[in-house]
């Protein structure tokens, strides 16, 4: 069981750094790919769960300029929490600034153990959080506090705002947008994950992790990643209700209801395309070729995209057939055209 208790803030330094903390999450881990949901100030200001629940990323973000050790030992208290809890967390993170290159010994690495830090800063870390654990009169063995803290990750915020949007989707031509095209986009899934906080949970109690669903007050990945994509193209490639401009010529002599039907199919194909983990590369090797077709000639035709790609790739991506991926390439074709 676990019960929530809500400490929701609005500091806009704070809201930042939860946010740069939940696009680390998808964006620049190894594991990325396990993550599919993001609890949102629940267990903690962010926390990743596998498809299944069965497996959490805890994230405890602290945006304040020049952390001291006894600092970051007192605000790891929240993490503390959860590894005393019933629930069993895979990692508990701490995300924050980078930190005076006095207080460790590698100032190159950007993620690290509480090994890396000095004798004596560890020292005063474990001092700020034993402390903090008696002002709350919380129980605890002193020894569990030397366990947990061998298993915190430290990391530190060192990448531009627009690398952690771009991390969120990784294609070859993001770099031909501006940063303030990324800022915008990252405003924009700040604020989304700012209005999951406005619900009250206050002692609301959870039997597994999974079950935090019920609370919406969270974000599913793929969401975050399709409307890092449609930004990217200047157009909803999952819920396109129009006709694009430049598929007329491929259904030009199609009945209306049939267009229709055709349009509705090709969505279909594109979502199933998206979504299918096992055809990631697949459907991303075709997404960055339309890209690239347009961009080197924005009068490109549909058909000789479809025509120039690799025949390999499109047998292996089984969701969408040529309909569909010209239907796909019209509408990256004609939003890119219009920014």
């Amino acid at each position: 069981m676990y019960t929530f208790t809500n400490t929701e803030r609005t500091n806009a330094r704070a809201s930042e750094y939860e946010t740069k903390s939940l696009l680390y999450l998808i964006g620049q881990r190894k594991d990325k790919r396990e993550i599919s949901i993001i609890a949102i100030d629940c267990f903690n200001d962010v926390t990743g769960l596998n498809e299944h629940g069965n497996k959490l990323w805890d994230i405890q973000s602290k945006g304040e300029a020049r952390l001291t050790p006894r600092k970051i030992g007192r605000y790891l208290i929240t993490l503390f929490k959860n590894y005393q809890e019933d629930f069993s967390f895979f990692e508990y993170i701490f995300f924050m600034p980078k930190i005076d290159g006095r207080y460790i010994n590698d100032s190159v690495q950007g993620i690290y153990k509480i090994s890396n830090f000095k004798n004596e800063q560890a020292a005063r870390i474990r001092e700020g959080l034993v402390k903090e654990i008696f002002r709350i009169e919380m129980d605890c063995d002193e020894d569990i506090v030397d366990m947990f803290l061998e298993k915190v990750n430290f990391v530190e915020d060192r990448k531009k705002i627009s690398t952690y949007v771009k991390d969120v989707v990784r294609f070859k031509h993001q770099g031909e947008k501006e940063n303030k095209f990324y800022e915008e986009i990252f405003i924009e899934i700040r604020n989304i994950q700012s209005a999951k906080k406005n619900s009250y949970i206050e002692g609301e109690v959870v039997s597994k992790p999974i079950d935090v669903l019920k609370l919406d007050r969270h974000i599913v990945v793929d969401d975050l990643k399709m409307l890092v994509v449609n930004r990217f193209v200047g157009v909803d490639l999952f819920n396109q209700k129009m006709i694009p401009y430049s598929f007329m010529d491929v259904v030009k002599n199609y009945e209306s209801q049939d267009i229709q039907d055709v349009i509705l199919d090709c969505k279909s194909q594109i979502g199933r395309a998206f979504f299918d983990k096992n055809q990631k590369r697949e459907f991303w090797i075709v997404f960055e070729h339309i890209v690239s077709s347009v961009n080197g000639n924005p009068n490109v035709k549909v058909g000789e995209i479809l025509e120039s790609l690799n025949k390999k790739v499109l047998c292996r991506l089984s969701h969408l057939n040529d309909i569909g991926i010209m239907f796909l390439a019209a509408l990256i074709k004609d939003g890119l055209n219009e920014n």
